[in-house]
């Protein structure tokens, strides 16, 4: 059974710190469920997709080996990976501006126009709803979600590995 959030404190003026992390779980889930969607308009797994995403977020950072790391798959993984998403003309691989041995990897234009075109409509509902906001409550809640992002990043996986 899920663990239902805690009622707030009496005469509290907001959610506790454990509604919070509900919602904060409630909206990675609904990203999720996104990126499902996402994955089937694109013709690609979800595992397929979330490299290409991760590809989409760090343009001219990531090789195979990196990306691999990200994902959790050895560097044979994430090579036939990268042969599968190259070859399906979702990513293409450039040499590196000052390493001549490596490789990084993009977003082939059209999979670039066609993620765009979907996430735009996501950043609409987004805006949309930050309207209801003023701009030092944007400012805050900016800042919490890129330091939350930030502590998952660095807090350790299951095995006492770090996170992505």
């Amino acid at each position: 059974m899920a663990r239902q959030p805690k009622a707030p404190a009496p005469g509290s003026a907001g959610p506790t710190a454990d509604q919070l992390a509900w919602a904060v779980h409630d909206l990675a889930v609904a990203i999720a469920e996104a990126d499902v969607a996402l994955s089937a308009a694109l013709g690609t797994t979800t595992g397929d997709y979330l490299a290409v995403k991760h590809v989409l977020l760090r343009p001219g950072e990531l090789g195979p080996v990196e990306l691999g790391r990200l994902l959790g798959m050895s560097s044979g993984s994430a090579t036939a990976l990268v042969d599968r998403l190259a070859a399906a003309g979702h990513v293409v691989r450039l040499p590196h501006d000052h390493d001549r041995r490596r490789r990084v990897l993009l977003v082939s234009d059209g999979t670039r126009a066609r993620l765009l075109a979907e996430l735009e409509r996501r950043a609409a509902d987004i805006e949309d709803l930050a309207r209801a906001y003023d701009d030092d409550q944007r400012r805050a809640i900016t800042s919490f979600l890129g330091a939350l992002a930030a502590r998952h990043r660095a807090r350790p996986g299951p095995r006492g590995r770090p996170g992505p």
